[in-house]
């Protein structure tokens, strides 16, 4: 009879420590860039919700035209949309949404424009992906190629100085583009207006 109770604890003790559930982190995954790896981590838990540290993960992409995944959970970009990556340990399984945005270009408003000198003016940008769709551009980088052509702060606004041309450049979302922006004193017509 100790014998037999003894079993019973064993495979007990044996079906506790089964694969119940998986946790996969960050839980909102974003890939940004195709030179960019994503570290999926997945904790594997009992159903008690105990950790079992030991038990092997199985990486797959259900989504391969827009993501790879390797054997450790290292997730690769291949073009915008939204991954779906599957962990598997024993019986248990969960899958994960990760989402592929990548910038390929940004287009400038207004794009290479004659400007006056003596103004300031505001330029904006629109940042698309791979798949010419916009994205929300976050933090841009702005700078000048001649500062003594013209300035730019951190809004985009350029102010003219000197007749010339130069370029102007913002960085977002780990692209770069470039604007080419000439500058020229203004004419006095008979008429008493002014134009470039």
């Amino acid at each position: 009879m100790r014998r037999s109770g003894l079993v019973v604890v064993v495979l007990s003790s044996l079906a506790c420590s089964e694969p119940a559930s998986i946790d996969i982190q960050p839980e909102r995954p974003l890939i940004g860039s195709k030179t960019e790896t994503l570290q999926l981590r997945a904790t594997v838990k009992d159903k008690n919700g105990k950790v079992l540290s030991q038990v092997p993960v199985t990486w797959a992409s259900m989504t391969p035209t827009m993501a790879n995944v390797d054997t450790s959970g290292n997730v690769t970009a291949v073009t915008s949309g939204t991954a779906t990556i599957l962990a598997r340990a024993g019986q248990a399984s969960k899958e994960v949404d990760v989402i592929v945005s990548l910038a390929k270009r940004i287009a400038f408003d207004p794009d290479k424009p004659l400007l006056m000198m003596g103004i300031t003016k505001a330029f904006k940008v629109t940042v698309y992906n791979d798949r010419d769709q916009p994205l929300i551009a976050g933090e841009l980088r702005w700078s000048t190629s001649d500062p003594k052509i013209f300035t730019v702060d951190k809004f985009g606004n350029v102010k003219t100085l000197e007749e010339g041309t130069a370029i102007l450049t913002v960085h977002a979302l780990g692209i770069e583009g470039k604007n080419e922006i000439t500058v020229k004193h203004e004419e006095l017509h008979e008429d008493g207006s002014l134009s470039q």
